[in-house]
């Protein structure tokens, strides 16, 4: 059975469509953690799954809904049998989004995410954890700066 939460991990997805860290408006360097992650692509701590994610658009724009679709693979491919949870956060202000995401499974290893929204520029975190039937969940994430 295909169980999905809909806890906000933190899966912080790009306002910078580059997956650069184009900005610090209003923050200093010391505000992003040692470990940040600003690429689209990223490996779960217990080495199980490579995540990868898309925003939809493209581009994010500052308080301004947009999803994220997230591919979860094994070394085999894309895993249908996993489970994800997402959540977004502002590390250096200890707050997550005002909205709480939509995590839908597509059924071949894809997630669509909706009701994401930056409402804040700066540091923002996407924190993915993901599970199976077999494998206890792992966590991944992604950093981004908000909004050029």
């Amino acid at each position: 059975m295909l169980r999905v939460s809909m806890s906000v991990l933190l899966f912080a997805t790009g306002c910078a469509s580059d997956g650069k860290d184009t900005a610090h408006h209003h923050h200093n360097h010391s505000d992003i953690p040692a470990d940040a992650n600003f690429s689209q692509e990223a490996t779960t701590e217990g080495g199980t799954w490579v995540l990868s994610y898309q925003t939809v658009p493209d581009a994010i724009e500052l308080s301004e809904n947009f999803s994220v679709v997230v591919s979860v693979s094994t070394e085999d491919g894309l895993d249908t049998e996993a489970t994800l949870n997402l959540l977004a956060t502002m590390p250096a202000h200890d707050h997550a989004m005002n909205t709480e995401p939509i995590v839908t499974p597509n059924g071949d290893g894809t997630f669509d995410v909706d009701g994401m929204l930056f409402h804040m520029t700066g540091h923002w975190r996407i924190d993915v954890s993901v599970e199976s039937p077999d494998t206890p969940a792992e966590r991944a994430w992604f950093d981004t700066t908000c909004c050029s």
